[in-house]
């Protein structure tokens, strides 16, 4: 419900309780002008009965009259009529206040003149029509006598209950309007304080958004700084590389010159001597010139190194064995033997350093199972570059580079795998999906820093390692930063598991106290029963024919038992054991205290 809403509603309400006020206002005018009249016409009969020859007989039956009357209110002029008069000014006072107050607000209501107007014209017409029921109530007066003065009491205090119940509804009426405004004033406060909040939280939101928005500009503008001078730099790096270029090749071909020249001329016009100093002069200024060349990069280095390997043979392709690893193409991978993109790797890198001929007998070296049989189907002149396309038609990745970079997108870290294993299992999935696709050295970087930050499961991590991704950082310093935060976690890891195990152990500690002194009272009360049922039997004389038993037991074992036999003399009886079970018998308190307690006496 909008303020809007509730204003509305509260001014509706108020109407209502405006237009009932002022009926029962009209209604109380009504019955004070009725009451006046009703009082003089009873001044009048007073006077009238002073008169009357029925004098005596009301003197008489005044007591009774009395009796009569206490049972209804008494109406005194006097106090009535100015408790009305102040009741009615107080009221009129109050719906003036009410009508100033609500006239500028609502406008189907009437001013202050307007009502007064039309009261006065109301009053003009209740006297009128009061004039014509006083000359009624004469008429009926002097009809009935005594019952009209008992019929205007009743009708008086009639009057007067209808004027408390009117004062009565006014009270509930001013106690509805100020739950009403209190209301009105509480919902104002409100919506008043949601508004604010509101305005806050737009205030908010429009700070955080410009805020933002000025973060996007402002790294608008350093990446199209990076783009300006990193084309600055190219555009000076390519000059330099053609000033060069140009003189290298400058200085070459003077050096040719002043070589062929100065051959010609000393086979011409000079003598063996003049030769050899020439040839020193060349050989000096080719040490210049080699001086002065620029240093090419290690490519171009080995591109010059393969083509004079190729020239001169200086090395045959049986001294030279490549270690290349295995490769059949079975699935699963067998451990001794790598996989398909392992394998190529390892090819690309070979072929850059060594010959063809080198690395084609590397390869048919390396190759076994599937992969040899496809080798064999080849012919013999075809090149390293023929038979890997081969191989990665028959045992390559077949899988689109849509697959391979949503593999790649979708990747996340798995449980119980570091931080070095998930970086190096994302640079083997870009890896798979460059070799399809060609993407830029920046942008590949780009893709692993996200994807490896992204693809944490661990939120600790992640959240000491924001800062570092927000921040113009490569994907190598990022890495590192990860490593370092996941062992110092481990190290928080291992001391909490620690305090947990020495608390475990302290509990252990004491449980296991706790039970070994519950077993040695049980032990001591066992052998405390132990040692009075001994003495029981020792009165009662067990003790003799039992060794008398033991003693006929023993000479019959003697004979018959082969068990006491093993570990003595054939022909002669196990002395030891036998006498052993003597003394056993003969002294039943050595085998009380040499016998341990068993499971089933201490239970």
């Amino acid at each position: 419900m909008s303020l809007e809403q509730f204003r509305n509603v509260s001014e509706r309400e108020e109407r209502l309780q405006r237009r009932n006020i002022e009926k029962e206002m009209e209604e109380i005018r009504h019955g004070r002008q009725y009451i006046q009249e009703r009082n003089r016409t009873r001044l009048n009969e007073s006077v009238h009965a002073c008169e009357s020859p029925l004098r005596t007989q009301e003197r008489i039956t005044s007591s009774t009259r009395q009796q009569r009357d206490s049972s209804y209110v008494p109406l005194h002029e006097g106090e009535n009529l100015e408790d009305l008069d102040r009741f009615l000014e107080e009221a009129r006072m109050e719906l003036r206040e009410r009508i100033n107050s609500l006239g500028s607000n609502v406008g189907d209501l009437v001013t202050v003149d307007e009502y007064v107007g039309d009261t006065e014209q109301t009053q003009t017409k209740t006297f009128e029509h009061q004039k014509s029921a006083q000359q009624q109530e004469t008429e009926t007066d002097s009809r009935y006598g005594r019952q009209a003065h008992i019929i205007r009491n009743r009708e008086e205090n009639e009057r007067t209950e209808r004027e408390l119940e009117l004062r009565r509804r006014l009270l509930e009426l001013e106690d509805r309007e100020s739950k009403h405004r209190k209301r009105e004033e509480h919902m104002y406060e409100y919506w008043k304080r949601k508004e604010f909040d509101l305005q806050q939280k737009e205030r908010d939101i429009k700070h955080s958004f410009e805020s933002r928005e000025e973060r996007l500009l402002s790294q608008e503008m350093k990446l199209r700084d990076m783009e300006i001078s990193l084309s600055e730099r190219m555009q000076k790096l390519e000059c330099k590389l053609e000033m060069r270029e140009n003189r290298t090749s400058d200085g070459y071909w003077k050096n040719e010159r002043n070589e062929t020249v100065g051959k010609a001329s000393v086979l011409e016009h000079s003598s063996k001597e003049k030769i050899d100093q020439l040839q020193r002069k060349i050989e000096t200024l080719q040490k210049e010139k080699a001086a002065l060349e620029p240093r090419l990069p290690d490519a171009d280095v080995l591109r010059y190194g393969k083509t004079l390997i190729q020239k001169d043979g200086m090395r045959d392709a049986t001294e030279i064995k490549l270690n290349i690893s295995s490769f059949s193409g079975e699935v699963p991978v067998p451990r001794s033997e790598s996989s398909f993109e392992d394998f190529k790797l390892e090819v690309d890198s070979v072929k850059v350093i060594y010959a063809d001929h080198v690395v084609k007998q590397g390869l048919r070296r390396a190759l076994k199972g599937q992969a040899k049989k496809k080798m064999l189907h080849m012919r013999a002149d075809a090149t390293v570059d023929e038979i890997m396309t081969e191989l990665e038609d028959n045992f390559g990745n077949v899988a689109s580079t849509d697959t391979l970079l949503s593999r790649f997108l979708i990747a996340e870290q798995e449980i119980g795998e570091s931080v070095t294993q998930w970086g190096l299992r994302i640079e083997e999935m870009l890896l798979q999906v460059t070799r399809k696709t060609k993407i830029d050295d920046e942008e590949r970087r780009s893709m692993l820093k996200k994807r490896f930050w992204r693809g944490l499961n661990s939120e600790e991590l992640r959240n000491a390692t924001r800062v570092h991704f927000e921040n113009n950082v490569t994907y190598e310093e990022l890495r590192n930063k990860v490593r370092e935060e996941e062992f110092e976690v481990k190290l928080l890891k291992d001391k909490d598991t620690k305090h947990k195990i020495g608390k475990v152990s302290q509990l252990a500690v004491e449980t296991d106290t706790c039970q070994s002194n519950e077993l040695l009272q049980q032990l001591m009360k066992k052998i405390e029963s132990l040692d009075r049922k001994l003495e029981d039997l020792r009165k009662e004389g067990h003790t003799g024919r039992q060794s008398g038993n033991d003693r006929a037991a023993n000479t019959t074992g003697e004979y018959r038992q082969r068990g006491f036999q093993r570990g003595g003399y054939r022909r002669r009886p196990n002395y030891y054991q036998n006498n052993r079970n003597n003394d056993l018998t003969t002294n039943p308190d050595k085998l009380m205290t040499n016998q341990p307690a068993s499971k089933e006496h201490l239970n």
